[in-house]
């Protein structure tokens, strides 16, 4: 039997130095869509992870995630729109820098640095860049779909 077979889900322990990114820890996963045991990282440097573009014309990166739990960064340039949606994820989102206009079910407000709102799950949502910026979105479960 290897020693992957042998992991509890939750584990964690130290890297050996070898991999990419060996400062810190890792954990294993099991990842609900497939069953394979996957490394994900538990800590995310400035920068580390690459940026791609989203549907809506904008960009985004997966900073960290586990089966419960992902935050991702969201650039915008000014007048950027992330498009109306829903999805069955909670999302909690923070701006980090630029001004918003952020859409809830409806109803809407102009968020700036350091403002924070939080969409239950399936309520239609969206934003418009007022000034480019970013936003910080963590979503409960993870989003499956952001993981290529």
């Amino acid at each position: 039997m290897s020693w992957r077979a042998t992991l509890p889900i939750r584990l964690l322990r130290r890297r050996t130095g070898s991999e990419p990114g060996a400062h810190g820890f890792g954990r294993k996963e099991r990842h609900a869509s497939n069953g394979n045991w996957t490394m994900t990282d538990i800590f995310s440097h400035a920068g580390a992870k690459a940026w791609e573009p989203t549907p809506d014309g904008n960009r985004r990166r997966v900073l960290v995630h586990t089966d419960e739990l992902m935050m991702v960064e969201f650039a915008f340039e000014k007048g950027g729109v992330g498009v109306l949606h829903s999805h069955p994820h909670v999302q909690a989102s923070y701006v980090a820098e630029g001004r918003f206009e952020v859409t809830i079910d409806g109803r809407s407000e102009i968020l700036e640095t350091g403002s924070s709102f939080i969409v239950p799950s399936n309520l239609v949502h969206g934003v418009k860049a007022l000034e480019a910026g970013r936003l910080v979105d963590s979503f409960a479960p993870y989003r499956a779909d952001f993981l290529g």
